[in-house]
């Protein structure tokens, strides 16, 4: 079937939808058997996987030659079922637990007084990848402007997908919607491999889930004062200033070292690789000018480099994809594009640092910044 739900040995499809704004199952579900959740279940992590039999576990396990012996440097992918799933690296091939983000997903429900919820939990490709999402909530900004987020969660257990956490826009219901959701321009998503690092990676976003998905569910009167609210170019400016200092600025607060060796010279820049920044060189000099450029120099180079992004911010306040020129709701939205699709050096950078990296908290700060002005001007 297209849909692609593991079907259990007793004939139950092992996927679980929450009938929260609807009793029928979503249409892609209409020749399954696929259970429903109750408010109830549909608000407990734990009770979601049950219904929907996906309450298993992953281990390694030796694999074995018909002769008996032991294959070195390899191992057996076995779910707590039984159920055998792929041959991976012993060594090289960290296994993600299904259930990783449980205790995170839990708390983002409860912080969120019950607006989070568990959507959907499904077991698909014949067992070999997992997918839970949780309904996030829904927000009008404008008329024609709903926000409406699913957090999503997926990985394979035979290294054929990474690990993919974030925010999608479209419901997940199969393996079809999966995939699309996968691969959407608008999906958030940030994505790790099965290696040594994806414990701490894991644990990242653990740490990080519970205050995003509880803020989405609350955040609808901040962004009606948002949308009521007039706003100025000047203030645009303004807050920019606040919001992306220029190195010159902060180098005379002393955040930025003046040294005259310009290799010394560190500016924030975007990225997942643990690098707490990258030299602005890398970007601006040849390897023969790194030895004759001074601190002033690379200094003027990056406040033009600032220049260009307050440019390219002012713009999308003018014409971005959320333009509200005029309104308080239409700066948040300039600011937000930047750092999700322009600031960085990449989709998967920006997408890690919006949820849990360096600009984890720039959507925040540039939404109270905002009413902070606006509740000045008031």
């Amino acid at each position: 079937m297209a849909h692609k739900i593991e079907q259990a040995l007793n004939g139950l499809f092992m996927m679980a939808w929450a009938k929260e704004n609807s009793a029928s199952p979503p249409w892609h579900l209409s020749d399954t058997n696929a259970p429903s959740l109750d408010a109830f279940q549909a608000r407990n992590v734990v009770q979601a996987r049950a219904v929907a039999g996906c309450d298993f576990s992953v281990s390694k396990a030796p694999l074995y030659l018909s002769s008996g012996s032991v294959v070195p440097g390899y191992a057996a992918i076995v779910r707590s079922d039984g159920k055998a799933l792929g041959v991976r690296s012993e060594d090289r091939y960290t296994l993600v637990q299904p259930t990783v983000f449980d205790v995170a997903a839990q708390s983002a429900i409860d912080r969120s007084e019950g607006r989070v919820y568990v959507d959907t939990c499904m077991s698909l490709e014949d067992g070999h990848v997992f997918a839970m999402t949780l309904a996030l909530g829904s927000t009008d900004a404008a008329p024609g402007d709903a926000i409406s987020w699913y957090w999503l969660y997926s990985t394979s257990f035979d290294g054929t997908l990474a690990n993919t956490v974030g925010l999608v826009a479209s419901r997940t219901v199969c393996n079809n919607t999966l995939r699309l959701n996968l691969s959407s321009a608008s999906s958030k998503l940030f994505r790790f491999r099965h290696t040594k690092s994806a414990d701490a990676k894991c644990d990242a976003i653990n740490d990080a889930l519970p205050m995003m998905a509880g803020e989405i569910g609350l955040a609808q009167a901040k962004i009606d004062r948002l949308v009521s609210s007039t706003w100025t170019k000047d203030q645009m400016v303004t807050a920019i200033g606040k919001l992306f200092p220029s190195v010159k600025a902060r180098a005379a607060k002393g955040s930025v070292a003046s040294k005259a060796n310009a290799s010394s010279v560190i500016v924030p820049a975007a990225g997942f690789d643990g690098a707490a920044g990258a030299s602005i060189l890398d970007a601006i000099l040849t390897e023969g000018e790194r030895a004759t450029w001074t601190a002033g120099d690379v200094l003027d180079a990056s406040e033009d480099a600032s220049r260009k992004a307050k440019a390219i911010i002012m713009d999308l306040y003018e014409g971005g994809t959320g333009a509200a020129p005029g309104t308080a709701w239409g700066a948040l939205n300039a600011i937000t594009e930047y750092t999700t699709h322009k600031q960085g050096r990449s989709d998967a950078g920006r997408v890690y640092n919006t949820l849990v990296g360096p600009q984890s908290g720039q959507g925040e700060a540039a939404m109270d910044l905002i009413l902070s002005m606006v509740s000045v001007q008031a």
